[in-house]
């Protein structure tokens, strides 16, 4: 009890302590505010069962692909969208337990690492996607972009990192320049399956289908 904080010991009577790091936990106010988060999640997992479906429609507008299986393309996790994310929450439900709580703690320290260090796709195991056949556009668009258009989405990624290693250093802190400026390299190894074709104009229809999903369910 001498760990705890003054204030923890007076306004809270039940404590828990982690037999790997020693620390003592409590449900301090942190915890009713996971309790809403969890709540709010929970909601939208409700009522985006029509969006999510219709997410299956858009991911369909890009052809099927092949490679030579590098994962190159999952060096980073690509940028996804609202509804792509709780397509994503609902395949870690339906996980078994023990894969749920290593990928959720990839996760969180892919969430809280990503800015500052490279890091692969935490769905990444050895050089298999965990949630492959739902993967995300950005997963499914990689390497079907021509070099020039996918230049171009580079430069406007690069453009958002440095405004958010601008805001970083607002408070303080200073993202690594090697992260920052690092992009992940156009492949030319994807390719169409027979009998598909793509182009410039096709990719984007699909993002667009799937941006207006996403601002269906936005607060």
């Amino acid at each position: 009890m001498n760990q705890l904080p003054a204030k923890a010991a007076l306004y809270y009577d039940e404590f828990h302590g982690c037999l790997t790091c020693g620390r003592i936990c409590w449900k301090g106010s942190h915890y009713n505010k996971v309790k809403i988060s969890l709540r709010i999640i929970q909601d939208l997992l409700d009522k985006s069962k029509k969006q999510r479906a219709e997410l299956r429609e858009a991911y369909a507008l890009v052809p099927a692909s092949h490679c030579r299986r590098r994962a190159l393309c999952c060096t980073l996790l690509p940028e996804i969208s609202l509804v792509e994310a709780l397509a994503a929450i609902q395949c870690l439900l339906e996980m078994d337990p023990i894969t749920r709580l290593r990928l959720t703690r990839g996760l969180v320290r892919y969430f809280f690492l990503n800015s500052a260090r490279i890091t692969s796709c935490p769905f990444l195991v050895d050089t298999n996607c965990l949630i492959y056949k739902n993967r995300f556009f950005g997963c499914r668009a990689y390497g079907l972009w021509s070099k020039h258009y996918y230049n171009e989405l580079a430069a406007y990624s690069y453009q958002m990192k440095r405004h958010n290693q601008k805001q970083w250093q607002n408070l303080g802190i200073f993202l690594p320049h090697e992260v920052v400026d690092f992009q992940v390299p156009y492949c030319p190894h994807v390719k169409p399956d027979v009998g598909t074709s793509v182009d410039d104009e096709t990719l984007p229809h699909a993002a667009d289908k799937i941006e207006i999903l996403s601002k269906q369910l936005a607060p």
